[in-house]
């Protein structure tokens, strides 16, 4: 069985000592949870377990005192004794038959509660195996979980920053039976998860940024600091005046009318050295920095969040972070197109015909249907300089998409079953829930230009997510399995919702890392 981290070069387990990573963490962000693990209480003065319903209560807690029942997301806090002796007993419903997400929802819930507390540490017993969640994979949900549940971007708070409490630490305490080997395990999997986690927090801290200074060259530096971190990694970048070169007329035009100059930045990862697989796995990421939607100008209450409308690129960026730390066995390229949408006397104009790098032409019907160009020279780029037999792209790209689906779910066309399969298993075994939309035919007639070979919008309004897709088709090779991810919904959340928070969520990174997973495994 292939260990997917290198541990030994990563940390040092004695006993009790942390195991956070080594890396200079490198997120705006300037803390995270740590964990410890172990298979004694450290005492920390709280003490969370998670129960089912047929699981007994400890034996501090008297009967008549709770009526808690295990129900899913229940929660129950006892506290007990005084003094030096005083500690609180935290338990959390896991339900019936618990799986993966029930686990998440329950750490969340406990996370939560410990926050509402000003509980800064605690212990939490790992639940025993079952044949729907062993220990390891337990301790690897719920370090990634803490750590999302645990998030908040603050980098603008400047007085009172420290309003919302935090969890600085958790002690994982795992089956006192376990022999050193799966005790070995659960430690392996805590620093897997801790390493998702921070990932997926990243890459919600980029997509948070605002755009008066997290503007192309911002993304760029961010992606080059992430290059010098790790030698896995390499960069390259595709300045303006190498764009209109190349002829990537589409990416050009839509961030002409900015200061700051549109850009391909270009990420590779090679985690195992020209062997077993060929060729990479391809990841394309939209990154409009701002949209102000161009001289088709959004309405007031439709631009006011488009600083997150560069959250494919902070996904794809966050993914490669994660895979890179993670040491997965296998080679990616992730490409991110940047550009800021502005208005100006430079910018590209409603009913321009633009020939793409490919050679198809585009009439814009909208200034506003820009996420799609910027993806359509980007992958014809992408195809004919890495080969990828696989592709897979993430954009906030349509509202149609918000409407079809909101933001519980996100929609994903594929043009392969297999990878669609692929990629369902990912969704359902990552938590980055996906359900997958039709490519049907029919939609590429809405988008057929008259004066053009192809027009940036549809012919009506119906289907708006579906002719954006049948757009981005065109500019996929025919051997090619592609699929594409409109994350606008499921990407910039209007509230809260369990562990993702309100702003960018970082949707898409643990999908793409469980994904890269099964690559590595030959699945």
């Amino acid at each position: 069985f292939f260990r997917y981290v290198m541990m030994s070069s990563l940390y040092r387990v004695l006993g009790r000592s942390s195991i956070e990573h080594g890396h200079r963490c490198i997120a705006l962000r300037r803390r995270h949870v740590s964990f410890t693990v172990g298979q004694q209480s450290t005492h920390s003065g709280a003490v969370v377990r998670f129960l089912q319903p047929h699981d007994p209560l400890p034996g501090h807690i008297p009967l008549e005192q709770s009526d808690f029942a295990a129900k899913k997301k229940q929660v129950f806090v006892h506290n007990h004794g005084s003094g030096s002796e005083y500690f609180r007993t935290v338990l959390v419903g896991l339900g019936p038959e618990p799986g993966v997400g029930d686990l998440a929802n329950a750490t969340h819930a406990a996370i939560s509660r410990l926050q509402a507390l000003e509980q800064t540490a605690a212990d939490v017993v790992l639940p025993a195996g079952t044949s729907c969640l062993s220990v390891a994979k337990a301790a690897e949900t719920v370090s990634t979980i803490a750590c999302l549940s645990d998030y908040k971007f603050d980098k603008y708070i400047m007085k009172d920053k420290d309003r919302t409490k935090h969890v600085n630490g958790l002690h994982l305490v795992a089956p006192q039976d376990f022999a050193p080997p799966q005790l070995q395990d659960v430690r392996d999997s805590v620093v897997q998860g801790s390493i998702l986690g921070k990932a997926v927090n990243y890459a919600r801290d980029l997509a948070n940024m605002r755009a008066d200074t997290a503007n192309p060259s911002y993304y760029q530096r961010q992606a080059e600091e992430l290059c010098a971190l790790h030698d896995s990694l390499s960069i390259k970048v595709l300045q303006h005046p190498e764009l209109v070169a190349e002829g990537m007329n589409l990416l050009s035009a839509v961030g002409q009318g900015a200061d700051d100059k549109p850009r391909l930045v270009i990420l590779e990862y090679d985690g195992v050295h020209n062997s077993s697989q060929p060729t990479p796995l391809a990841l394309i990421g939209k990154g409009i920095t701002f949209d102000t939607g161009g001289l088709n100008l959004k309405p007031t209450g439709s631009m006011e969040s488009m600083y997150m409308d560069m959250h494919g690129a902070a996904t794809v960026i966050g993914a490669m972070k994660a895979i890179a730390e993670l040491r997965l066995p296998c080679k990616v390229v992730a490409a991110v197109a940047l550009a800021e949408n502005a208005i100006g006397p430079a910018a590209f104009k409603p009913s321009s015909i633009l020939q793409a790098l490919n050679g198809l032409t585009v009439e814009i019907g909208n200034t506003d249907a820009e996420g799609r160009l910027v993806l359509a020279d980007t992958f014809t780029y992408v195809q004919r300089a890495y080969k990828p037999r696989t592709m897979l792209d993430f954009a906030t790209l349509t509202g149609a998409m918000i409407i079809a689906l909101g933001e519980h779910n996100c929609g994903f066309f594929c043009n392969d079953d297999k990878l669609a399969q692929q990629l369902n298993r990912a969704s359902e075994t990552s938590g980055d829930k996906a359900w997958r939309l039709p490519l049907d035919p029919k939609y590429v007639e809405d988008i057929k230009g008259e004066s053009s070979d192809l027009s940036n919008i549809g012919k009506t309004r119906g289907g708006g997510a579906c002719t954006a897709a049948a757009f981005l088709q065109q500019f996929v090779e025919d051997d090619v399995s592609w699929a594409h991810f409109d994350i606008a919904g499921v990407g910039m959340a209007s509230a809260a919702r369990g562990y993702h928070p309100k702003g960018a969520t970082g949707f898409g990174v643990r999908l793409v890392v469980d994904y890269a997973k099964q690559l590595g495994s030959g699945q």
